[in-house]
C-alpha cells in the first residue's frame, strides 16, 4: 500500500484498476508485496519522468529483477557502469 501510495496516478482509478489486475493475474494467492508491482508502480523519483526515463528505470528494475538483486551484474548486463547503476537507482528511488 504504501509502494502505491508514491505513484501520482496520472491515469486515476482506470489506471490502478488495471495495475491491480495485472498484479492479480501473475500472483493469485498470498500476500501481494512490492516486488510484485511492475517496474513503474515500485519505483519513485523526485521528478515527473519522460518517456526516455521511464523507460530508462524499467530497464535497470528488469536487470535487477533477472540478476537477483546484484548491481554489479545488472550494471554489466545493461552495459553501464557501477557507479552509474547506483546513481540510477538513487535518481529514480528505486527500492532494492
Amino acid at each position: 500500500m504504501r509502494q502505491l501510495s508514491k505513484y501520482t496516478w496520472p491515469g486515476n482509478v482506470a489506471e490502478l484498476r488495471q495495475a491491480l489486475r495485472d498484479v492479480v493475474t501473475h500472483h493469485r494467492s498470498g500476500t501481494i508485496a512490492a516486488q510484485h508491482l511492475p517496474p513503474t508502480y515500485r519505483a519513485q523519483s523526485r521528478h515527473t519522468l519522460t518517456r526516455i526515463e521511464a523507460l530508462e528505470r524499467d530497464a535497470i528494475v528488469r536487470s535487477l529483477e533477472e540478476n537477483g538483486q546484484n548491481k554489479v551484474a545488472a550494471a554489466n548486463a545493461l552495459g553501464i557502469s557501477r557507479a552509474t547503476i547506483y546513481r540510477k537507482i538513487k535518481e529514480f528511488g528505486i527500492d532494492v
